[in-house]
């Protein structure tokens, strides 16, 4: 505000900042005393569902918020986050973000949200930390950077992360104010865009942060690397519809059944579809899947050997066997280094580094299948050679060095990436000379019919599925000289028909492990991906594409 920016749009801005949270905002706003608010996600959606007359108009921070899973500095029993089952947490108020992050955690971990946890109110983040060291609880959630000074002093200990599965700020106002202030709240958010790019273009953003918040210049740096702040009208849909079941689970909601489009003002936002519309991730249901395989098996805490993982951690085709012929068909040793692009839970990324001694660089775009995949690993002791990577992989390869790579691999990835000619460059330009791109993926036999292109787009998040001869067009236009191409669209139909058969036939079993929701949920799925097959429109190959030469 201080450099005229608002004022440059056209916008007469007071900004006021609300300590006692998102409740105090909301009540606020309702009562007139503010026109905007910009505030967590999870409140907001909750605070609509309810019958209110507030709107989302716009994503104010993309990134999740990170939350610290805290206990006292002195509690030496509780080490790992699973010796947290069937304890007491302290939250500030019911409803709260530290009340619903808790279930959010006790779902991913394959707790029952009611019966495998307890609650306690304790208002204050300074009440909640005496109550962990008091013994009134064991464990509450908070923001982590204001708890880490906390946690250093060792006034308190962080055990565990969780990280929301939605972004963590949304702007909202009333439907009325929306509609009679349209196009003022159109160069609101311009303006604010374009302060928000100025923050992160400023040297002095750093500083003002440690300062104003007191917490070091190193955990300033990293919270300003981690944040994205975009101030944009689109709104994820898949990520709308997350808060909205875990609002459910929490009974914080009665119904998580109506429209995601009622929580939006359309006039001024559009729901965006991203990979969290695929049936595989909308809810945790791979993070819960290993999970619960990890307690069935009494390792869900403590060290471990990646080969006790390979039944429940390898989520792509053929398991290890896929990734055994990879390595034959690319030649590679206990010197290669090896980014995996959609890395998931680390199963490929832990297996090539634990039994080739490869050095991986693990790159997954969900949070909370990186957040689990880095825990593994680290417990699995391999993180001297597997290095996890949350975010975009066409954003983080900018920061990677050319030519520095021996190969580039995905399983079942690259369909979910529209952009592939910016993909297939960028692999070309970080891998070493005779460096290979090696890819598993769709591609389309022939017309899609509305259906399986409905499926396609919707469920599996497949928004672009080129042709044989398209998709090979687009590996040479990025450079590479040599491609071999493999069909294997037969073996493909039948592994995923099989896969179907096998999991109906061991029903009883899985549902006991993981219940009944997570079961029909991962057979709907496999049902759809194998239906997809047998129409005979859909292929699958693989492509391993060799950069010959420097350019």
């Amino acid at each position: 505000m201080e450099k005229g920016i608002f004022s440059k749009h056209g916008i007469d801005l007071e900004w006021s900042d609300y300590k006692l949270g998102t409740g105090a905002m909301i009540k606020s706003i309702k009562e007139g005393e503010v026109d905007v608010i910009i505030a967590l996600t999870e409140g907001l959606v909750s605070d609509i569902a309810q019958g209110s007359d507030l709107r989302l108009f716009a994503t104010y921070v993309k990134s999740p918020l990170r939350w610290g899973i805290i206990t006292g500095g002195k509690q030496d029993q509780f080490k790992d986050v699973e010796d947290l089952k069937c304890q007491k947490f302290g939250i500030s108020r019911p409803t709260s973000g530290s009340h619903l992050m808790v279930s959010v955690l006790a779902l991913e971990r394959g707790w029952h949200p009611q019966k495998d946890v307890s609650f306690e109110v304790k208002g204050s983040f300074e009440s909640l930390r005496n109550s962990v060291n008091d013994g009134s609880t064991s464990a509450f959630l908070w923001e982590y950077f204001t708890t880490k000074p906390y946690h250093d002093k060792g006034e308190v200990k962080i055990v565990g992360f969780i990280t929301t599965p939605w972004p963590c700020f949304m702007m909202a106002a009333k439907k009325h104010f929306i509609s009679q202030h349209k196009t003022a709240l159109d160069s609101f958010l311009k303006a604010t865009r374009e302060a928000c790019s100025l923050f992160h273009d400023t040297n002095d953003s750093l500083h003002q942060i440690a300062k104003k918040y007191d917490i070091e210049t190193d955990d300033a740096k990293a919270w300003f690397k981690a944040v994205q702040i975009t101030a944009s009208s689109g709104i994820s849909a898949p990520a709308l519809k997350r808060v909205v079941n875990a609002l459910y689970q929490t009974k914080v909601i009665q119904t998580a059944d109506f429209d995601i489009e009622d929580l939006i003002d359309k006039n001024l936002a559009e729901l965006d579809n991203d990979i969290h519309a695929m049936k595989l991730y909308n809810k945790p249901e791979l993070v819960k899947f290993v999970r619960n395989n990890l307690i069935v098996k009494s390792i869900a805490a403590g060290p471990l050997d990646y080969k006790m993982l390979l039944d429940f951690d390898q989520h792509h085709y053929f398991g290890t066997d896929a990734v055994d012929e990879f390595v034959s068909l690319c030649g590679l040793n206990s010197s290669s280094k090896v980014i995996n692009i959609g890395s998931g839970l680390g199963g490929p990324a832990r297996y090539l580094a634990g039994k080739y001694g490869c050095q991986v660089l693990a790159v997954e775009l969900q949070e909370e299948l990186h957040r689990t995949a880095r825990e593994l690993t680290e417990r699995c002791n391999l993180h001297h050679l597997v290095h996890h990577i949350s975010g975009d992989i066409l954003q983080v390869g900018q920061h990677l060095k050319e030519n520095s790579y021996d190969t580039i691999v995905s399983w079942l990835t690259v369909l979910h990436i529209p952009q592939r000619d910016l993909l297939f460059k960028l692999s070309y330009d970080l891998l070493k000379p005779e460096g290979k791109f090696y890819a598993e993926d769709f591609f389309k036999v022939s017309l899609f019919n509305e259906e399986e292109s409905r499926i396609l787009k919707e469920d599996i998040y497949c928004p672009y599925c080129p042709d044989m001869n398209t998709y090979k067009s687009q590996i040479k236009q990025a450079g590479f000289q040599e491609l071999k191409v493999d069909d294997l669209t037969p073996t493909w139909t039948e592994y995923t028909k099989q896969r179907v058969l096998k999991w109906r036939s061991d029903k009883d079993n899985l549902v006991s492990i993981h219940r009944e929701d997570t079961y029909n949920r991962l057979l709907s799925f496999y049902n759809q991906v194998a239906t997809l097959y047998q129409g005979g429109h859909l292929g699958g190959a693989r492509f391993i594409a060799t950069k010959t030469s420097l350019q």
